[in-house]
């Protein structure tokens, strides 16, 4: 095929002789590095997600120790209670059983006294001394005698047998239990991600379009509706990125729940916090009001230590974190945006 008669091409050589390849190789590297940035989003949010994952997997293992300690601790009082009850009945009826042998050894005694008595008042004595001792002897008999008519009516003759009558609760309880098939299902919740898909060429659509955005638009899904065990006023909560909870109540103390709402335990070193916010998913960050200034503490919920303070001269309300920043409710009308490090960034007056 021949291109002699074609009009209006031009050679390839003289065209890109024209284009400034530097400006091609910058559009270029900033794509790689824009598709590099978004894998390095994925291995981030991945890893951050195993490490959220393993913490729920360990919280199901422990969810269900618990459950078995809090059956256990009430069968131990159960069994506690039922040995007391036998001890005190076995213990009554036994000193009843002794008495009673005690009584029957002692009828036994007298009964051989008389006896020998008996022999020893019919020879070498007169007979008026014999007949009276005889009469002695026989009254004895008849006494004893009565102690032992006196037996088929006694409660102490029958036979004892300690048993128990089982609770017929408990095996409608044995019952049911034995039809539960399992503690629960364990279940995978896939949660959509999005990522910053933008390169530079698109970072000034990105922001135009975030700065059109409505706040009208704004939706929220409620997926799950738990009580939480908390019985005071409660001044913030957060939800951790592996599904625990925070509270802070008014008076400062500062508690984690489980997922399902349950008291774990009370963080007593974040005692007296306004607010919290997490940083990443092993790092949260309190506020601490005083007169004179306010505090931000970073605090390390796997070590449960303090990794951090940053001093600001205004009082605190609340506390959020986002975009590596952290964005603090001052003076009830003005909110400082600042970095981890505490350099104050940016300031936002609030009018109401």
């Amino acid at each position: 095929m021949t291109h002699a008669k074609c009009t209006g091409i031009k050679r390839l050589a003289s065209v890109v002789h024209n284009i400034k390849i530097e400006k091609s190789k910058e559009t270029v590297e900033r794509e790689i590095n824009s598709i590099l940035s978004l894998l390095d989003q994925f291995v981030s949010n991945k890893s951050t997600n195993i490490r959220a994952a393993e913490r729920q997997y360990i919280s199901i293992k422990e969810s269900i120790g618990d459950i078995r300690k809090e059956i256990n601790e009430y069968l131990d009082h159960l069994e506690k209670k039922l040995c007391q009850d036998a001890d005190i009945i076995w213990n009554q009826e036994k000193s009843k059983a002794t008495g009673f042998i005690f009584e029957i050894e002692e009828q036994k005694k007298n009964l051989e006294r008389m006896k020998e008595h008996l022999q020893t008042v019919t020879t070498h004595t007169s007979k008026l001394q014999s007949f009276l001792g005889v009469h002695y002897v026989e009254q004895q008999v008849h006494q004893c005698q009565r102690f032992v008519d006196d037996l088929d009516n006694d409660e102490r003759i029958k036979e004892v047998d300690i048993r128990i009558k089982q609770n017929d609760e408990i095996e409608k309880i044995i019952t049911k239990l034995l039809s539960i098939e399992s503690f629960g299902e364990v279940t995978v919740v896939k949660t959509k991600t999005d990522f910053n898909r933008g390169t530079s060429g698109r970072t000034e659509a990105q922001v135009k379009s975030q700065d059109q955005s409505n706040i009208n638009n704004m939706t929220m899904n409620i997926e799950t509706q738990i009580e939480i065990d908390i019985k005071r006023f409660i001044r913030d909560m957060i939800c951790l990125m592996d599904g625990r909870i925070i509270v802070v109540e008014r008076n400062g103390t500062v508690y984690l729940l489980t997922p399902d709402g349950k008291h774990r335990k009370e963080l007593q070193e974040l005692f007296g916090a306004n607010s919290v916010t997490q940083i990443n998913d092993n790092t949260i960050a309190v506020v601490h009001v005083n007169p004179y200034n306010t505090t931000i503490r970073m605090f390390n919920m796997e070590n449960e230590e303090f990794t951090k303070d940053i001093s600001l001269n205004k009082k605190g309300i609340c506390l959020s974190f986002s975009n590596s920043c952290l964005a603090v409710g001052v003076n009830w009308d003005e909110i400082c945006i600042i970095d981890l490090e505490g350099n104050i960034m940016k300031t936002i007056k609030v009018f109401h």
